[in-house]
């Protein structure tokens, strides 16, 4: 079929996987940001990769984990997150979660693979909202709902988000 194999153009990148759906974890830290913030973030990759996510270097010390919803078990990922919830944000560090549809293209090596379209978007534009809204967490509603994680975290109702038009279901997930 024409997802299996394609050229996207604006990435510059092979699509290989076609279109899919992921759980998308955005590690950010701000250039800004002391010492605290780059060890905390260096130290997220380590238990990520462990709980099955693949990783992507993105600005610094940044970094985007994904789940792809094929080869990973939304239990299995909650109690990924749920972990990374419980270590707390250093200042200048956040973390933000989506879950959405996706194409998967090839990466710089083998091992990785670069992620293309709207969700990945959304999920950076999420990163931006953590930060503008003072949240460690932040959690699209799409994210909390797949990975039954509304429950635990603290609604903060429909928020415009930078970049993304409408208004969007977002919640907080606090350290435990």
């Amino acid at each position: 079929s024409p997802d299996e194999s394609a050229e996207d153009p604006a990435a510059g990148t092979a699509v290989i996987g076609g279109k899919t759906a992921c759980w998308m974890l955005l590690v950010a830290v701000a250039e800004s940001a002391g010492a605290a913030a780059l060890e905390w973030a260096a130290g997220a990759a380590r238990p990520l990769v462990k709980g099955g996510a693949c990783l992507k270097r993105w600005r610094g010390a940044s970094l985007l984990a994904h789940w792809r919803v094929e080869v990973a078990s939304p239990a299995a990922i909650r109690g990924v997150v749920l972990e990374r919830a419980g270590v707390p944000c250093p200042a200048g560090a956040r973390l933000a979660l989506h879950y959405g549809s996706v194409r998967v293209g090839a990466g710089a090596s083998p091992t990785e693979e670069n992620l293309l379209g709207a969700a990945v978007t959304f999920t950076h534009q999420l990163g931006a909202a953590a930060a503008e809204l003072g949240v460690g967490f932040l959690l699209s509603e799409e994210a909390a709902n797949s990975l039954d994680l509304a429950k635990v975290a603290t609604r903060l109702g429909g928020r415009a988000v930078r970049g993304s038009p409408g208004r969007h279901v977002l919640f907080a997930l606090a350290a435990t």
